[in-house]
């Protein structure tokens, strides 16, 4: 986890998100501020600069929360865990995932997958998709992984934010039908992208997990730079 220590700017402090750092630091005159890989570092260049620890956003010695919230969503709150996650009223940590296909369907297709948890949030990652380049199997990889990290985390509620009705439609209403038919469809045919869906299902009844459908290309923040992780990902498809 990264921590962006502010020994000068609006309130000192660590800060967990590049955002609150921004926050603290954008426009104001002789800010200093930089990034450590630990809460000892982030605090000695602090004390060496003079800064102090005041405010309801910095870390004091011996503390295990920094508060951290993306956006402004009134019905969001920080995490009770203070890792800069953003969770609604309801526990649920938000995260937002995509899939992207240059070419999809083509030859030469590029397919990659993007996890969003937040502006500047250390977890954010992008990778070209496992397997043949498709935009559903971008979909797919991009849920697991955010799943997975969830887990790795400590989170047991999570609400992944997706445009894609068909990631939502077979993780909710299919998916476990198809388990039980041995990975093949009504008619008998194969499930398409069965590794990936038997992945999906390994890890997705490890914790609570709440689906939400949002709009693409509709300006929503968290889509948007999912989506752009995506493509960053198909990118570096070979």
């Amino acid at each position: 986890m990264p921590y962006y220590a502010v020994a000068k700017g609006r309130s000192s402090g660590v800060y967990t998100s590049w955002s609150d750092c921004e926050n603290q630091v954008k426009g104001f005159s002789g800010a200093q501020y930089k990034k450590f890989d630990s809460v000892s570092d982030a605090q000695a260049f602090i004390s060496q600069r003079g800064g102090g620890s005041r405010g309801g956003s910095s870390f004091s010695s011996g503390s295990s929360y920094v508060p951290s919230v993306y956006g402004s969503s009134s019905n969001m709150s920080h995490s009770s865990r203070g890792r800069g996650f953003e969770t609604d009223r309801d526990g649920f940590t938000q995260v937002y995932t995509d899939g992207a296909c240059f070419s999809n369907g083509r030859d030469g297709a590029k397919a990659g997958w993007g996890v969003f948890w937040g502006d500047g949030h250390a977890l954010n990652e992008s990778a070209p998709v496992s397997g043949r380049a498709t935009n559903n199997r971008g979909e797919i990889q991009g849920a697991t992984r955010a799943i997975q990290q969830a887990i790795d985390q400590g989170l047991n509620k999570l609400t992944i934010n997706t445009d894609s009705k068909f990631l939502i439609d077979s993780a909710t209403k299919w998916m476990d039908g198809w388990k039980q038919n041995g990975w093949r469809l009504p008619s008998g045919e194969p499930v398409k992208n069965e590794a990936d869906f038997r992945e999906l299902a390994r890890v997705k009844d490890k914790i609570q997990v709440k689906w939400n459908h949002v709009d693409a290309h509709k300006g929503i923040h968290g889509n948007e730079q999912a989506d752009q992780l995506a493509k960053e990902g198909a990118s570096k498809y070979k």
